[in-house]
């Protein structure tokens, strides 16, 4: 073999080998785990978030994808707080091989995200759990509004709902939420 075949071989390889290894750290193909969030308004009590949780969670049964879940009331995991209008659930995927007609991770949170559509005490939002634990939940982004002319809370609340379905409408953008609560007392200055 000439120097000329030996260096179309090696760059034959080397392409070969740079379009079949994978280009990041992990593959989110590999979770097999959601997470569901859900928030009603701030004068929920937990009896009513807990009633709400279990209709999640046998919505999710539904799912053919879905082996197992399980809820907690009472804190939300991605601020970090507790009140009565939280609650979190995990959800524990079927293997890929036994999750029937839907076996993308991405297809499965859709449909999970539509099938969750009908409750309506609350907001409800369903993600994929990262492969590497403590890499987080989200790779998120954190927009602040501040009304400056002090109106009524329920104008800034309009404006955060009208910001999140413009940015739901963007292709990159998974699922927008706001944290905002117009029932919330707000701080006298």
């Amino acid at each position: 073999m000439d120097a000329g075949g030996l260096i179309i071989a090696v760059i034959g390889v080397a392409g070969w080998l740079m379009s079949s290894t994978p280009k990041s750290l992990y593959q989110w193909k590999t979770t097999d785990s959601l997470c569901t969030l859900k928030y009603a308004s701030g004068n929920s009590t937990l009896t009513k978030t807990t009633e709400v949780s279990n209709k999640i969670n046998d919505i999710l049964k539904g799912v053919e994808a879905v082996q197992e879940n399980t809820s907690i009331t009472g804190y939300n995991l991605l601020s970090n707080s507790a009140g009565p209008a939280y609650a979190m659930g995990f959800v524990k995927l079927k293997p890929k091989k036994e999750r029937g007609d839907v076996q993308d991770i991405q297809e499965v949170v859709d449909m999970a995200n539509a099938k969750l559509g009908v409750i309506k005490e609350g907001s409800v939002m369903t993600f994929r759990m990262p492969p590497v634990e403590g890499y987080g939940m989200t790779n998120d982004a954190e927009i602040v509004l501040q009304d400056r002319m002090g109106r009524d809370p329920q104008v800034l609340k309009a404006k955060a709902d009208e910001l999140i379905g413009q940015l739901m409408q963007v292709p990159e953008v998974a699922f927008a939420y706001t944290m905002f609560r117009a029932d919330y007392p707000q701080m006298e200055t």
